[in-house]
């Protein structure tokens, strides 16, 4: 059972911090910053000088960030054993430029690299939860190691073999998606001209 703790600051994994705004144990909408710093780890994917992290914490952090914005209500995040059950509630209201929904990570977030974190922190060899979804390992390698898309078939397969929600790794599926193809050069060009041809008509 998860422990909450009221108007309290505590680290989720070992060294950064995220609050939450939360209204009746459900999200109000926006996953909100109570500090600059934090607002940048998730944007710029870089510490100040004052907080200095490394990147494979800051990773961690954007990854958590965008698992957030993912799930509906806080229950959904209760059922990531890797998050060690520590969530927050505060109450404290944020700017809407905290908010991290409107906010572009510096660092797409593929739901594999979620389930890869869970899985390892529940000790659960990829060979075995292959076997007991039911496909190919070399197919739940390249998923959990951002390769190959989360399916609808295999969100609800990892949601009957370890318990969390598919509906919020597919969100974050779509995200990654988008994201990943606005860092694409060439469709961007491309975007950039049919909007032209667009406010010409």
């Amino acid at each position: 059972m998860c422990e909450i703790k009221l108007n309290s600051i505590h680290k989720i994994y070992e060294y950064w911090i995220i609050v939450l705004s939360l209204q009746n144990k459900t999200y109000s909408y926006g996953r909100k910053f109570n500090e600059d710093y934090l607002r940048d780890l998730y944007q710029l994917g870089k510490s100040d000088k004052k907080h200095r992290f490394q990147p494979q914490i800051i990773r961690k952090y954007i990854r958590v960030v965008d698992l957030m914005i993912a799930e509906d209500n806080v229950q959904g995040l209760w059922k990531y054993n890797s998050l060690n059950c520590q969530i927050i509630i505060n109450s404290i209201v944020m700017v809407n430029n905290m908010i991290a929904n409107n906010m572009t990570p510096a660092f797409p977030t593929h739901p594999g690299e979620i389930l890869k974190d869970e899985i390892e922190y529940r000790g659960i060899s990829q060979r075995k939860l292959a076997e007991e979804m039911g496909i190919a390992y070399s197919a739940l390698n390249e998923i959990l190691n951002a390769r190959r898309p989360v399916t609808e078939k295999t969100a609800l397969l990892f949601e009957a073999a370890l318990g969390v929600n598919a509906e919020p790794l597919l969100k974050m599926q779509m995200r990654y998606n988008i994201q990943s193809t606005r860092k694409d050069a060439t469709f961007m060009k491309r975007l950039s001209q049919v909007r032209r041809i667009a406010a010409a008509l």
